[in-house]
């Protein structure tokens, strides 16, 4: 579940955060980022529906950003 790290990232989480999220051992998290541990079904939803709203709220977070960045670029006269 290598993919699991490039997730856990987009969502801005660190292990610590994660493990203290979803309560599954930091450990666990690192050996199953690294392939060498499966998680059980039920830590895989439960990390798989935390990441995705992490991800939802941080991708809104930066489409408000983009727009004051634009509307300030314009207010100045800066192309984009």
């Amino acid at each position: 579940m290598k993919a699991l790290k490039n997730l856990r990232k987009a969502a801005g989480l660190t292990q610590f955060e994660l493990e203290h999220k979803v309560r599954v051992p930091r450990s666990k998290i690192s050996l199953a980022e690294s392939g060498q541990l499966a998680l059980s079904e039920k830590e895989v939803r439960a990390i798989c529906r935390l990441l995705v709203r992490e991800i939802r709220k941080r991708g809104t977070r930066l489409a408000e950003a983009l727009k004051h960045a634009e509307d300030l670029c314009e207010t100045h006269g800066i192309a984009r």
